[in-house]
């Protein structure tokens, strides 16, 4: 029997990825619910996520005031959600340590419900996805009489794992990349808390708590990645780093940019 060429490159790259599926510990954990915490999670990614928060707090104890009528929760968006992963973990550590958060996911595609989180189906690049977002985040801040304002400055945390699919071609991926680094930087300045003038800077444990919004956005290195950061983040948070958690595959090329404590235009500063 002859057997093609491309077949064989098919079977062979199957056979590596059950492999290493079957080897990966966060795979593992992902679909077990013998954890220490006792919840299995949609995505592989959760632990990602799990990890940024423990090493940056700020992210879901955040320490911010806002100009809206209430203050007494915290708002955080997840862009880019399904199949869930992330807004699982927000949604089971608001449980876990009695936060009071309003959570709102949106992706292009379907996201099962999650207790206490926001749903919401669009294509984020569509202007008109975004905005029904930004208004039904202004609904729940019992601000509708505002809910055409361009700045609402009520979000605590933005979150983005968005990609865009892979096209195999290294330089177009980036540039994808950049774009949902854009639009996602672009909503954030729209959306997030901005650190007020007195504002102090708080600790939990060792860590400091900046005061203001904070974004993570996911990205592929690249040195045009670089120019973005230090034009379009730097000036515009308290702490920008770069973190490749240890969950990432340590192929892949994706990292985060952890952006803590929203400070508004610099050209207004």
């Amino acid at each position: 029997m002859r057997i093609f060429l491309p077949l064989l490159k098919s079977s062979a790259s199957s056979s590596r990825w059950i492999s290493r599926q079957q080897k990966d510990p966060y795979v593992k954990s992902r679909i077990s619910s013998k954890g220490k915490d006792n919840f299995s999670y949609r995505s592989r990614s959760s632990f990602k996520l799990i990890s940024l928060i423990n090493k940056h707090p700020n992210l879901l104890h955040s320490n911010s005031n806002s100009n809206s009528n209430s203050d007494n929760f915290k708002v955080i968006v997840d862009l880019g959600a399904a199949p869930g992963g992330w807004t699982q973990v927000i949604s089971n550590l608001s449980l876990k340590f009695n936060l009071d958060l309003k959570i709102f996911a949106l992706d292009l595609l379907n996201i099962e419900p999650i207790k206490n989180v926001n749903i919401i189906k669009g294509d984020f690049l569509s202007e008109k996805i975004r905005n029904e977002l930004k208004i039904q985040i202004n609904n729940h801040n019992n601000n509708n009489n505002e809910k055409e304002k361009e700045q609402i400055e009520i979000v605590d945390t933005i979150l983005s794992d968005m990609m865009s699919p892979m096209t195999g071609n290294r330089i177009r991926d980036v540039q994808l990349s950049l774009q949902l680094c854009q639009i996602a930087n672009l909503f954030a300045r729209n959306t997030l808390k901005i650190a007020k003038q007195g504002e102090e800077i708080l600790k939990i444990g060792n860590k400091r708590i900046f005061p203001g919004g904070n974004l993570v956005m996911k990205f592929f290195a690249h040195p045009d990645m670089d120019e973005f950061r230090s034009t379009e983040l730097d000036p515009w948070f308290s702490k920008v780093v770069v973190e490749k958690p240890k969950e990432s595959r340590a192929e892949s090329s994706e990292a985060y940019w952890v952006c803590l404590g929203y400070k508004g235009d610099p050209a207004t500063r």
